[in-house]
């Protein structure tokens, strides 16, 4: 009875060693992905000058408090347009989706003003913050609401939605979604992407 209890417990030891590995493993490759500019996200263009610096910090992929603060004092326009601060309200969570803060960029989003120009958008970078929240089939389902919302870069949704497949080890759809992105876009990133899966034996032509 003492070896089976042993056992069992060397049995859970071993089993939370794995999972907590696999959590490092997600992080990293979220680290990657975000630090790298690989997981695309949609950015705002808007005008007011406090709008515009927060439109720059989330054009070119910052983090951190003062690219935050940057965005919030940017909100505290009076005189922002309702359309300048529901756009503002979305590059201030991609920053916060850069900074590793989904929640508050999830709060952010559902702060802007839905309208048919900003809806792609939204739903794309909401599907960022569930990636980054490790909610891999969640992210997928707003990759696909933004497309079907018209999206305007729709090889963004789809390079997502195969980072996504990726890490639930969907090597078939993930791989199918890179085709797409690529078919609509040759982007670099996405020429890089298809090397390595080809180099690996995933990709086939």
């Amino acid at each position: 009875m003492t070896m089976k209890l042993v056992d069992s417990n060397l049995y859970q030891e071993r089993n939370l060693h794995e999972k907590k590995l696999m959590k490092l493993h997600i992080f990293f490759l979220l680290c990657v992905c975000l630090h790298a500019n690989l997981l695309f996200s949609s950015v705002t263009v808007i005008g007011r000058e406090g709008a515009a610096l927060c439109y720059q910090e989330a054009e070119m992929g910052n983090s951190g408090y003062s690219s935050i603060n940057t965005c919030l004092k940017a909100l505290q326009d009076q005189f922002l347009t309702t359309q300048d601060r529901s756009g503002t309200q979305v590059n201030l969570g991609i920053v916060l989706n850069n900074s590793f803060l989904p929640d508050g960029a999830l709060r952010a989003f559902s702060k802007a003003k839905i309208s048919e120009e900003l809806k792609p958008e939204i739903l794309l970078n909401s599907g960022n913050s569930y990636f980054i929240k490790t909610e891999f089939w969640k992210a997928i389902e707003y990759y696909d609401k933004s497309i079907k919302s018209g999206l305007k870069d729709r090889s963004a949704a789809f390079y997502n939605k195969g980072l996504s497949y990726e890490m639930l080890k969907d090597m078939n759809s993930a791989i199918v979604n890179y085709k797409k992105a690529l078919l609509l876009k040759p982007e670099k990133v996405y020429l890089k992407k298809k090397g390595k899966l080809v180099e690996g034996g995933y990709w086939s032509e």
